[in-house]
Order: structure tokens, then C-alpha cells, then sequence
């Protein structure tokens, strides 16, 4: 037996007596450490999901969408296929399985949530290109929740509701203080223009004086 080997029986023997929750993720049958039940984490996934929808801009383009939509229907039926020819339980049978479309040139990525959320997000289709690119890497998003990374790895920042709630008190924040530099810079230039406007008058009046001078000067 490898050191690697030993180091993974030790750590789930021992973790075990307390969480009871080693498993094997799907294909590889690599050992997991079950942090939290899937049932939990899915639940948890949706709720999160949930947000962002209400949170972030969707897409209106249903082309795409359709077109995401299509891309991850025949892969859920692969995958279902591929463990029933294989004689194994199919780890997406309690997937929920949904998709969307979050406008935003400026975020080239896309996710898959535990329980089959999927998001894309429309600056990542100038990568793909086409619908070759975008099935490689939805397949690859979806890997991650087909093999259960999720529950053995809770870290990752779209799995991670405090995660997720800080990053958007910090999107918040980052929002109000631009818009109280745009507020300080549009009032700098106000008052700006007020000074010009004050100078030129006071130049005016001078101007106007001097001429009624030289007037009376002349008369």
C-alpha cells in the first residue's frame, strides 16, 4: 500500500468516527469525505441559485438559451445512459437539472452547482465560438457535480452561500463608491462651471464699466 493510499484510509477512518460519511465519487471511485449530505447541499445550491437569478442581469437571448438548454439535455440522457449500461446507481437521479443565461460581457465562465444549476454567462461565447466549444465546457462544469467535488470540497465560491453573500456586500460597496465618485466629480464640475460662469460675468461687467469710462471720457 502507498503513502498516498494510507494517508486517504487513515483520513476517512478517523473522520469517519465522527461524521461517518466516506463514499467513493461515481466512475473513478476516487474516496470522499461527505462533509454535509448531498440532499443538504443540493437544497442549499438551490437556494444560492436562486439569488443569483434575482441578483444578476438574464439574458434575453433565447437562442442561446435554448441552445444551453439542448447542450445539457443530451448530456443529462448520456449520462443516465452511461451508468445504466455500466450496472451503477446514476449519481444525477436527484438533479434538478435548470439553466440560464446571465448577461455579462465582462465574465468569461460558467458553473454547475450540486444538483444540476447551470449558469452561463454571455462573455464566455466569444471563447466557445460555437456549439462544439459551449458543449466542452458545460461537459466539463457538469463533471464537477456528476463526480461529487462539491461534497467533499465546499470552498469553491459558487458553492459557498457566505461566500457568495460577501462577495456581494463587496460588489455593493464597490457599486456605491463609484456612484459616489461619479456624484463627487459631477458636483466638482458644477461648481466649475459656476466659477466660469461668475468669471465671465465679472469679466463683463468690467468690460461693460471700461466702455461706459470711455464714454464719458470722450464726451
Amino acid at each position: 500500500m502507498n503513502r498516498r493510499k494510507f494517508l486517504n484510509y487513515i483520513g476517512c477512518g478517523c473522520s469517519g468516527l465522527m461524521l461517518g460519511a466516506c463514499s467513493t465519487a461515481p466512475i473513478t471511485d476516487r474516496r470522499q469525505l461527505k462533509i454535509i449530505p448531498e440532499s443538504k447541499l443540493n437544497a442549499q445550491a438551490a437556494q444560492i441559485f436562486e439569488k443569483v437569478k434575482e441578483k444578476e442581469k438574464m439574458s434575453d437571448d433565447t437562442k442561446t438559451l435554448n441552445e444551453i438548454k439542448d447542450i445539457g439535455k443530451r448530456m443529462e440522457d448520456a449520462i443516465s445512459e452511461y451508468f445504466y449500461r455500466a450496472g451503477q446507481n446514476d449519481p444525477t437521479v436527484n438533479f434538478d437539472w435548470e439553466y440560464i443565461l446571465i448577461d455579462n460581457k465582462k465574465v468569461k465562465n460558467a458553473w454547475c452547482m450540486p444538483g444540476g444549476k447551470i449558469a452561463v454567462y454571455t462573455g464566455i461565447l466569444d471563447v466557445t465560438k460555437n456549439t462544439n466549444g459551449l458543449a466542452s465546457v458545460m461537459g466539463h462544469e457538469i463533471a464537477h457535480a456528476v463526480a461529487k467535488h462539491s461534497i467533499a470540497y465546499i470552498e469553491p465560491a459558487r458553492y459557498n452561500h457566505e461566500t457568495y453573500e460577501n462577495n456581494e456586500s463587496k460588489r455593493a460597496k464597490r457599486t456605491q463608491q463609484q456612484q459616489q465618485n461619479k456624484d463627487s466629480k459631477r458636483a466638482r464640475q458644477s461648481q466649475q462651471q459656476q466659477n466660469n460662469e461668475s468669471k465671465r460675468t465679472k469679466q463683463t461687467q468690467q468690460q461693460q464699466q471700461q466702455q461706459q469710462q470711455q464714454q464719458q471720457q470722450q464726451q
